[in-house]
């Protein structure tokens, strides 16, 4: 919104002396690539492997999971009293004083009304969860709730929790939460976004060797933390619940063959011991103690060897020995003995990495390394940060800007409220994005610079990289034509776009669109441009080779490798076959080996007055789409703008994707009668509704929209006007030859009805209205 305004720090400096402490971690969470993280502290070992989380009930119902810290502490951090309030804690203070309203806009996992009463004397202006009203530190019992050396979220399921995590390390009006570093932010956040989310089914335990056994229930362990799998199973008594992992540098001291080792049994969360008083609140006291087993023993036992190899890797390659090579080939094959023992294994079964694989490894470096080059991280990173479920997206500038909004005008009175973006490129006037931004009419509307993001959007892996511009006027020259939607795409909030160019007009509702089988199957919805320009633009030929296309040229050179580790929805292999003479280098589509600019039927092949894009189902094609525009070694694709580039984006990414089931149409008032399909119509775009249904003949496909700024002056009360009936995308009438292309040819012709004509009535009638404004 404001690209003069930072977000964390004012400058590196401050960046550092902010985040180099525990505050790094909802930090790493916010800029992490991943949807869904598995956050783990270093001082951990596993006894289990923790990856079984991602398969839980729990995790895949809430996405994320929490552990629970110790109950001690009742006096101190989240439970330390607000000065003159005695029995009112900062936490509960915190949570009474949260102004949720700014974040409830972003979508978030609902969760049930409480159906515990609030047991303090605060009130909450948000709706609490059972768990916030029966937690220790909420009722004053612990000054601790989170234990966040392991930590499940899943960014794309909890977008508003998320939003709130990076809120309180932002430099906004936003108070950190009390808590002791970060741990307890995540259950702020999480329970704020009035979402769901889960917890361990057990109490944090302890590990250490000062045992004072007094037996079950009735012992104390003083020691660092350990938990217990989280999981309770029905018929699993607690004394039988496996040990989880250890949380401490202490694993590297532990030597249980000399000294035992104890670690505090399961018990439910819920349970309250009672105070610590003047105990220590590493000593949990009325627990059940055992001793590790030899299993886990000897897995600590790998676990410091494993230490000890990573020590050798760090001071060999420091000291830069003579013989450095033949040192780490020793080192590997210790670490390979370690672990073949840890897991139950001979050295032999752990053999070293055959040829084959270590080439494997070089493919894996080679492709990070196109990925960085490509910036395939950082735009993926740019075009998957969104805050909404679904909008509409209309770029302007100022000559359209009257036109545009005329049109938001005719989409509010056909009863659609979905939120509207309109990014500019600086090239609307202060007071018409002061009219945007009042005129209570045009409905949730946020017109923003977007080419003011891009001249400040830096490469993740290297922070001196621009990505799509070098400044300013870099991005206006580049931005200030058709390429600015692209661009919008990417840095759109919404999930789910449909993006519209101000000039069109629309006779059927287009937000149906996102209920059609095409959309909701493939999470895109493309329009068909006119067969013609069979030797322009797409149809180009490559340079001294006339029966190769630039079209065909760029699908065959173009590297599909850095993009492939990004999500795709996989399409089945294509059954046409490729005649063309040219070798693609990815799996292509049946839709491109028959499409007709492919086929040198024609130069254009979308019509990108209407696109429908899912940004989240769609992560690859994104990307690539975005890349197009960016600064690396990816040519823009062969295009009349950016018509294109939403084809090239979906064929490249081996995605499933859709088009309209019928060609594009005309409209006009130049109509050469022949009859049905022998008819000649000279005048602008039009689309018949894209979804084909069973039993309807073509002649009764319905007016979709006009794509033409005639709109305005279309008086088919004085002068007819005609449109051309729907035809598949898939017939081919022959070339245009020395005809006009805006003349299609052998096609069937309607006649503006009562309906139609009103509704360029009212559309006039809007534009007046703001043009009045």
């Amino acid at each position: 919104m404001d690209s003069s305004r930072k977000v964390f720090c004012e400058k590196i400096e401050d960046c550092h002396a902010k985040f180099r402490g525990f505050i790094i971690k909802p930090l790493a969470v916010t800029f992490s690539r991943f949807e869904e993280i598995m956050m783990i502290d270093a001082d951990t070992t596993f006894f289990v492997s923790p990856a079984k989380l991602w398969d839980s009930e729990k995790y895949n119902k809430t996405g994320n999971f929490l552990m629970h810290d110790r109950i001690s502490h009742e006096i101190w951090f989240m439970a330390e009293r607000v000065p003159g309030k005695p029995d009112v804690s900062v936490e509960q203070n915190y949570f009474a004083t949260f102004d949720v309203t700014p974040f409830r806009s972003l979508p978030t996992l609902e969760r049930p009304k409480a159906t515990l009463k609030n047991p303090t004397s605060v009130t909450l202006n948000f709706e609490p969860s059972d768990f916030l009203l029966s937690s220790h530190s909420f009722n004053l019992r612990a000054g601790h709730q989170v234990d966040s050396s392991l930590v499940l979220w899943n960014k794309k399921r909890q977008p508003r929790a998320t939003a709130i995590l990076a809120s309180f390390i932002a430099l906004n009006d936003i108070p950190s939460p009390p808590s002791y570093g970060d741990k307890e932010f995540f259950f702020y956040a999480s329970e704020l976004a009035e979402a769901q989310y889960s917890f361990s089914d057990h109490a944090i335990g302890a590990v250490g060797t000062k045992l004072i056994d007094g037996g079950p229930k009735n012992s104390t362990l003083c020691g660092d933390m350990a938990q217990v799998f989280p999981i309770h199973q029905d018929g699993v008594p607690d004394d039988d619940v496996p040990l989880f992992y250890f949380n401490s540098d202490r694993i590297l001291w532990f030597r249980p063959k000399t000294e035992p080792v104890y670690y505090m049994k399961a018990r439910p969360w819920e349970f309250y011991p009672g105070p610590f008083g003047e105990r220590k609140q590493e000593c949990p006291f009325g627990i059940t103690a055992g001793k590790l087993s030899a299993e886990e023993e000897r897995h600590l036992a790998g676990r410091q060897h494993i230490y000890e190899a990573v020590d050798a890797w760090h001071r060999v390659a420091k000291e830069k020995p003579a013989n450095l090579d033949e040192q780490n080939v020793a080192i590997d094959g210790v670490l390979r003995k370690v672990i073949a023992e840890m897991q139950g294994k001979s050295p032999a079964d752990v053999a070293p990495a055959p040829p084959r694989e270590n080439k494997q490894n070089d493919q894996v470096e080679r492709t990070t390394e196109m990925m960085e080059r490509q910036l395939v991280y950082t735009l993926s990173q740019i075009t998957q940060r969104t805050t909404t479920k679904r909008g509409i997206v209309m770029p302007l500038y100022e000559p359209i800007a009257r036109l545009g909004l005329s049109l938001i005008l005719e989409l509010r009175a056909m009863g659609i409220t979905l939120p509207i973006e309109v990014p500019h490129c600086t090239d609307l006037k202060l007071e018409t994005v002061e009219l945007i931004r009042t005129k209570k009419e045009l409905g949730e509307i946020r017109a923003y610079d977007v080419c003011e993001l891009a001249a400040s959007a830096k490469s993740v892996t290297n922070a001196s990289r621009p990505v799509f511009c070098d400044d300013i006027d870099g991005c206006r020259s580049k931005f200030r034509s058709f390429m600015i939607k692209p661009l919008a795409v990417s840095y759109s909030q919404f999930e789910e776009i449909l993006m519209l160019d101000a000039d069109t007009t629309f006779f059927v509702n287009p937000t149906v669109l996102f209920e059609s089988e095409k959309f909701k199957t493939t999470g895109n919805l493309l329009m068909h441009d006119r067969i013609s320009h069979d030797w322009w633009f797409m149809a180009e030929r490559a340079s001294k080779k006339p029966d190769i296309s630039v079209e065909q040229k760029y699908f065959a050179n173009f590297d599909v490798t850095p993009f492939r580790p990004l999500p795709t929805l996989e399409r089945p292999k294509a059954t046409v076959e490729n005649k063309t003479p040219v070798k693609l280098n990815f799996e292509p589509s049946d839709f491109l080996l028959s499409s007709h600019s492919f086929n040198l039927r024609s130069g254009h092949q979308v019509d990108s007055s209407l696109v429908m894009w899912s940004k989240k189902r769609q992560p690859r094609a994104t990307a690539i789409l975005a890349s197009f525009v960016a600064q690396n070694d990816i040519a823009s694709p062969p295009s009349y703008g950016d018509k294109e580039l939403f084809f090239y984006a979906n064929e490249l990414a081996e995605t499933q994707y859709s088009f309209s089931d019928h060609a594009i149409g005309a409209v006009g008032t130049k109509v050469e009668d022949g009859g049905p399909k022998n008819s000649t119509l000279c005048g602008d775009m039009a689309q018949v509704f894209p979804i084909h249904q069973d039993g309807v003949p073509d002649d009764d496909v319905p007016l979709f929209y006009l794509n033409s700024d005639r709109i305005l002056h279309f008086k088919p009360d004085v002068e007819p006007v005609y449109y051309m009936k729907a035809r598949p995308w898939a017939h081919y009438p022959g070339a245009f030859g020395k005809r006009p292309q805006e003349c299609p040819f052998n096609i069937t012709v309607g006649r503006f009805v009562e309906s139609h004509i009103n509704h360029l009535a009212e559309r006039r009638k809007l534009w007046e209205q703001v043009k009045a404004w």
